[in-house]
């Protein structure tokens, strides 16, 4: 019995040993598998944060681009900081390069930083360019209205509308116009405008008295003289530079076989690219240009009894003489609709031009090298620019102030091309955790996009706030925008600037304006544009949360993409204004709204409750790349 006593002990502490080990065992198993845990943990993190500083890098870029898109609105060059002093948005800096491809293109390469992620993206757009349209009833030799004369003002878009849409051409390099006609005109306004580079001299008798409602702009150092029986309504102060007609210029030759008219059956001018020698439309015929057409004469005649008709129901039409235009009295033209905005009669020549037709002519013409008479008869709702004008008594002149409006399109550039040229997500080069470190710059040092523009070359004219008429030239950093009541004249690096007398922000785009001008900006009356009202409150950033939730409250004033913009220039944003944001009306599209949150990231906890529960409308994919950035 006591052998198997000490058998069974034996036994015992064989076993314990076994326990030992297997024990040992399992807790290095554990310790193994909780390491890898663990890294596949952070390894997932950072990937997850290097997507969110992508993203952001990407907008980034972004932001940029549309920083010195808005900056070629105003005459700047597109450069926007630089490499060694980046401007900084939010987390992250930015810097625009603008390449000139030829005088009328501009390559704009963007880059973005966050993190240690970098994007860059490339755009290319062609110049926008003032338009002489909006010079109204303008001569640059001095002008004289006779006795009988009708001189007024109109506004097309205030008319009844009109099937079809306004396009526009090319006038004299400068934009483009053209005209419609047909039915009653809109009731017109004291708004028309009669300017020269030269004197004004209105005339009038007691059987033939004058009418002019419009505002009369002679030239610098020249004077209006309002005779008897003239009735006036509207400014006569001079202008503050002289305005420049510039030549125009062919599309293309004229090479066809030209055309004579001898038969009342219509002849039709097809739409299209049309190039022939001469167009006589003769007594008793009637010719049709049908829109949308580019003709190219190098002589059009319309005799009496002649019919020239433009029909503009499919598009617009554009006509360039190349020597003469005789249009003569006692002829018909016709027009299809009262957008001033869709005929054009450019002529290229000095030979003296003559626009004599009965009936309404809705467009404009342009013949910056002629003399160009208007007849007793004639009816023009648009605009008529010439080296010298002659009025005939009688004549009755319309200018439509909607042309200052589509003349305000054509100043914008145009994008031509849009390529993302990298994506780069945990940079090899440099060192550091955020483009400061990396870039080697002191972020105190940095300043928002809208400052960041390159310094040109200023010469402005502008009426100071105690009144008194000033001029500047200079680098634009050295000028004083606070000091500006109203521009009269402005160019940047020689350039002329189309701008709206009002919108002083967009032009002090360089010079930050206080909070007080930003929450100006809401109320400005007229409105500003989204896009300059977005320069403006960019260029005052950082915002008050106060000042940031009356934005959000006038969202609708907003393009979806600009109020993005504003937001990002402000962030990370308060709690209460990621509440008004969520809410904003109308509601930002899922990537602008993900944009705003990740910026703002870390997100209070209550945004990220409701982000998981569905309660906000993101795409899939926004919704996890803003929960990676938490």
């Amino acid at each position: 019995m006591t052998s198997r006593f000490l058998r069974m002990q034996r036994a015992r502490a064989s076993r314990r040993g076994a326990a030992l080990f297997v024990a040992l065992f399992a807790a290095a198993s554990v310790a193994v598998l909780a390491t890898c845990l663990l890294q596949l943990t952070g390894a997932s993190q950072k990937r997850q944060l290097a997507s969110a500083d992508l993203r952001r890098a990407f907008y980034l870029a972004d932001a940029g681009l549309a920083e010195a898109y808005s900056g070629l609105t105003i005459g700047k060059t597109g450069n926007v900081g630089s490499e060694a002093q980046p401007a900084k948005l939010g987390r992250g800096v930015l810097w625009v390069v603008a390449t000139e491809i030829d005088a009328d293109h501009v390559q704009l390469e963007s880059v973005g930083m966050c993190g240690r992620s970098r994007a860059t993206v490339e755009m290319t757009v062609e110049r926008g360019e003032d338009s002489v349209a909006t010079l109204g009833v303008f001569a640059h030799q001095p002008l004289t209205v006779p006795a009988g004369s009708t001189i007024q003002g109109f506004d097309s878009s205030a008319a009844p509308a009109d099937p079809g849409s306004g396009l526009l051409g090319e006038l004299g390099g400068l934009g483009g116009f053209g005209g419609l006609g047909g039915g009653s005109p809109p009731v017109s306004t004291p708004a028309g405008r009669l300017g020269s580079n030269g004197d004004i001299t209105l005339q009038g008798t007691a059987r033939k008295p004058t009418v002019v409602d419009a505002d009369l702009a002679p030239g610098v150092g020249h004077q209006a003289v309002i005779g008897a029986h003239v009735t006036h309504t509207g400014a006569t102060a001079p202008r503050a530079a002289a305005a420049p007609l510039p030549a125009v210029e062919l599309p293309f030759d004229p090479t066809g076989t030209g055309v004579d008219l001898q038969t009342p059956t219509p002849y039709i001018v097809q739409p299209g690219d049309i190039g022939i020698d001469h167009l006589t439309v003769a007594t008793g015929t009637h010719a049709i240009v049908q829109g949308p057409c580019n003709l190219v004469v190098n002589d059009l005649t319309v005799a009496v009894g002649g019919t020239l008709e433009f029909d503009t129901d499919d598009g617009a039409v554009g006509v360039w003489v190349g020597d003469t235009l005789l249009i003569a009295d006692g002829s018909t033209v016709v027009c299809s609709h009262t957008d001033p905005s869709l005929v054009t009669i450019q002529v290229a020549s000095d030979v003296p031009a003559r626009f004599g037709a009965a009936g309404k002519f809705y467009g404009v013409l342009y013949a910056p090298q002629a003399e160009a008479t208007v007849g007793a008869t004639a009816e023009v709702y648009g605009a008529f620019v010439a080296d010298e004008l002659v009025l005939t008594a009688g004549a009755k002149l319309n200018f439509d102030t909607h042309l200052d409006e589509v003349g305000a399109l054509e100043i914008l550039p145009t994008l031509l091309a849009w390529r993302l040229v990298e994506l780069e997500s945990a940079l090899r080069h440099g060192e550091g955790s955020d483009p400061f470190e990396i870039l080697g710059v002191d972020p105190a040092g940095l300043v928002t996009p809208a400052q960041a523009h390159a310094d040109v070359p200023l010469h402005v004219v502008y009426q100071t706030l105690g009144g008194v008429t000033m001029t500047y030239d200079g680098m634009e950093s050295g000028f004083d925008w606070t000091s500006v009541r109203s521009v009269q004249q402005l160019e940047r690096s020689g350039l002329p600037v189309g701008y709206r007398p009002a919108s002083v922000a967009d032009l002090a785009a360089q010079t930050k304006p206080s909070q007080s001008t930003a929450a100006a900006a809401l109320a400005q009356d007229p409105p500003l544009s989204s896009s300059a009202l977005t320069t403006s409150l960019i260029a005052a950033s950082p915002l008050t949360s106060s000042e940031l939730t009356r934005i959000i409250n006038a969202s609708a004033r907003f393009a979806p993409s600009d109020l993005k913009l504003i937001l990002l220039a402000n962030s990370p944003l308060a709690s209460s204004v990621l509440d008004k944001t969520l809410l904003a009306s109308p509601a930002l599209p899922s990537a602008d709204a993900a944009a705003v949150l990740i910026a703002s990231s870390p997100l209070p906890p209550h945004i990220v409750a409701q982000i998981l529960a569905d309660a906000l409308s993101l795409d899939i994919a926004d919704k996890l790349a803003v929960l990676a950035a938490q």
